[in-house]
């Protein structure tokens, strides 16, 4: 059993990391639509869309599964979103696509959601054992 402070508990602490969880994707997720203009000699891999699609499909679960009420597997989807969302800031840098620096932006973005999704999803089982 891991010991915690007095007066904590990780079900007191989940509300307010669920809201930040939830206002931080939806953010970044919004600010991504005013990245700048791709480069138009650049070819985009095929696996770039794949990815793409890959992660749209999981924002999709985590919303719907985390308004059902299913907290564990949005956050799961979320995370795994995250990862995702590296390995396409990945392929920005890669290949160019967009104006030297975006890359860094979506690279830092995608990391604090992808730490702070697997934070959630350990401190929210945590809450379901008390």
């Amino acid at each position: 059993m891991v010991e915690t402070r007095p007066g904590w508990s990780c079900a007191a602490f989940w509300p307010a990391l669920r809201d930040t969880l939830v206002v931080s994707w939806l953010a970044i997720f919004v600010s991504v639509f005013f990245e700048p203009a791709p480069n138009p000699n650049i070819a985009v891999p095929w696996w770039s869309w794949a990815l793409f699609y890959a992660f749209i499909g999981l924002l999709l679960t985590a919303a719907v599964t985390g308004l059902k009420g299913g907290w564990q597997a949005a956050i799961g989807c979320a995370t795994a979103a995250g990862a995702i969302g590296l390995l396409i800031a990945y392929e920005c840098a890669a290949t160019s696509h967009h104006a030297r620096g975006w890359w860094i932006y979506e690279l830092s973005a995608f990391a604090y959601l992808t730490v702070l999704s697997a934070g959630s999803l350990v401190v929210r089982a945590r809450a379901d054992d008390v």
